[in-house]
């Protein structure tokens, strides 16, 4: 390996890990007290937070960030346009960017995707339903982003899937109330929807 490449690619390297790093630190800010009462005291200290802010790679973080939410915004007025190729096309990169990066989750959820994709789950175009039930399925691996999918009124529509979508669709709109399940309070609201029968029959379907 010449050394220039040799160097280029250490770099990369020592970047990748520097940003793995920061949402190592974001993780524990979400889910440790005692790390959140220290960030609370030190923010107070307004040269500490500039520090921290102008960090090379907290910058390049957070520019990454905001370049996401920008795509994931763009993609979500084509999901609800009016022409199936646009739908279908968006509905393709959303769930590609749901299965490439877990922190993902939380960024298309909070644009508002989720009561989009529910919508189009009952659409005629099948490819363009396997995109979406797929995007929830992933995007139910994040807890908080379970009370969302069934509040957006998801279940008849996985169910829907689930009955009548493609095998891969079918698979996924399996999983997808499994995943659902997982919370205690939404077992009964998925009992109810009439999933059972095509949940008890499909393992069949698959080997017929």
């Amino acid at each position: 390996m010449e050394p220039s490449a040799y160097l280029s690619n250490n770099s990369k390297m020592l970047q990748s890990h520097s940003v793995d790093r920061v949402y190592d630190v974001f993780h524990l800010l979400q889910t440790k007290s005692s790390v959140q009462r220290m960030v609370m005291a030190l923010s107070s200290d307004i040269a500490v937070w500039d520090a921290v802010m102008n960090n090379k790679v907290v910058r390049e973080l957070h520019k990454k960030m905001a370049q996401q939410q920008q795509q994931v915004e763009i993609l979500l007025c084509k999901l609800t346009s009016v022409d199936l190729e646009d739908q279908g096309s968006a509905a393709a990169e959303i769930r590609l960017l749901a299965k490439v990066n877990a922190d993902n989750y939380v960024v298309i959820a909070e644009a508002g995707a989720i009561p989009l994709l529910v919508r189009l789950l009952s659409t005629p175009d099948s490819r363009t339903q396997e995109h979406v039930v797929t995007t929830l399925l992933n995007l139910s691996l994040c807890e908080d982003n379970k009370g969302s999918i069934i509040s957006s009124g998801a279940v008849p529509g996985i169910v829907h899937v689930l009955k009548n979508g493609r095998m891969e669709a079918r698979e996924n709109a399996a999983t997808t109330l499994f995943s659902l399940s997982i919370v205690h309070e939404n077992k009964v609201m998925i009992g109810a929807s009439g999933v059972i029968p095509p949940l008890v029959t499909f393992p069949f379907q698959l080997f017929s």
